[in-house]
């Protein structure tokens, strides 16, 4: 599409439509790399920007002999595409409670 001219909102629009999951990672002052969020795109604001909804976050506990220490914990949230994961057997039907 290159060569058009497309308004800041279209082009955002089109990116929330095409990426349906985030995944964050960030470095931590131990030198290890995390995945820190797993966050579901839901769509747009009305000023435009995208929209994500946590799924899972890191939740830092301690840091023990220079090392960070944590747990993946699930927000609550359950993703819209849960029903096509289920259907095509990637996780069992209560396995994500």
């Amino acid at each position: 599409m290159g060569g058009l001219d497309l308004p800041q909102r279209a082009i955002r629009e089109q990116i929330a439509n095409s990426i349906h999951v985030v995944v964050q990672q960030a470095r931590f002052v131990d030198g290890t790399r995390k995945i820190t969020q797993i966050a579901e795109v839901v769509g747009m604001e009305d000023d435009g920007s995208v929209r994500l909804q946590n799924i899972f976050e890191f939740r830092r506990l301690a840091s023990e002999r220079g090392t960070v220490q944590g747990e993946f914990r699930a927000t609550g949230y359950m993703p819209t595409f849960l029903g096509e994961f289920i259907t095509m057997g990637l996780c069992a039907d209560g396995e994500y409670l």
